[in-house]
């Protein structure tokens, strides 16, 4: 299974962006701390080469800290400028602007030798839709600059925003790749990147119901009152279902309602937070330094 879900916003955007690059000296990248894999646009990635990038993994507490950890250890382990922030309580604007001259040190010194002085660093903050983005810009800019919304393609528009680190930060929609792998659509759908309505909710919910009981078995038996998670995902989803109410006339499984549920809960952390990626995994899966993960 793969899909095309590609909104005429984010065709623009993408043109936007080729537009601007000249203008940009670096770019930062939000990605979802849970799906650090699935979040990354590598088509924008490959758009923006020329010019440095931060990865920044965003919303941190929804996420087991000690993979996040992880993950970041990989990054930088892969040459990459990584950190993991939670945009809606942290201020990072100091950090990341620190972070951002030590990246362009070689550009600043040649900008200094010209008598350039007190220009203002130009970062282009891209992410897929409801990574947090717009939540990130507002914490930079601390206002709120960006419209924030917990729907995907929520901004749609880009704008330049200022900030008191001298970042001058020009933000994007939330972009999708143009083609979605069935593991990477799925991830995206368990976090909310991509509308309910794109992928089927049954299909969505017992993948997601498949992947807990093999990272998070006792969350699930905990929060449906289950007596174990051995037994196989769709004996374990009729159960929840059970749990729940949620049935049709005459008993049957309403499968759609139960995958909402479940969706809701991990989306609610109300099994707690959970990394669905590990960094181990893509690290050892992929081999080519500088595009791993």
């Amino acid at each position: 299974m793969g899909i095309n879900w590609y909104p005429g916003h984010m065709k623009k955007a993408t043109d936007e962006i080729r537009q601007k690059l000249r203008q940009i000296d670096l770019c930062c990248e939000i990605r979802d701390a849970r799906i650090p894999f699935a979040s990354a646009n590598r088509e924008l990635a490959a758009l923006t080469k020329g010019k440095k990038r931060i990865i920044v993994l965003n919303k941190k507490d929804m996420a087991d800290p000690k993979e996040t950890e992880r993950w970041v250890q990989a990054l930088r382990g892969n040459g990459q400028t990584a950190l993991a922030i939670n945009a809606s309580k942290e201020r990072p604007a100091k950090r990341l602007y620190e972070e951002a001259i030590s990246l362009l040190q070689e550009k600043q010194e040649k900008r200094l030798a010209r008598s350039i002085i007190n220009r203002e660093v130009r970062m282009l903050v891209y992410g897929i839709p409801n990574s947090g983005k717009s939540t990130f810009i507002n914490a930079l800019s601390k206002k709120r600059s960006a419209a924030v919304g917990d729907r995907p393609g929520f901004t749609k528009q880009q704008q330049w925003i200022k900030t008191d680190a001298n970042l001058l930060l020009v933000d994007t929609p939330g972009i999708l790749p143009k083609k979605l792998g069935e593991t990477q659509a799925l991830h995206l759908a368990f976090t909310g990147a991509i509308r309910d309505d794109i992928l089927p909710l049954q299909d969505v919910g017992y993948a997601l119901l498949t992947l807990l009981l093999r990272c998070a078995p006792e969350a699930i038996v905990s929060r449906y009152a289950l007596s174990d998670a051995s037994a196989e995902p769709l004996a374990v989803m009729e159960a929840i279902a059970q749990h729940t109410g949620s049935l049709l006339k005459g008993g049957e499984v309403d499968y759609t309602r139960t995958a909402q549920i479940m969706i809701d809960d991990f989306r609610k952390l109300h099994f707690g937070a959970l990394t669905l990626e590990r960094a181990a995994d893509f690290a050892e899966r992929e081999g080519n330094k500088g595009e791993t993960i």
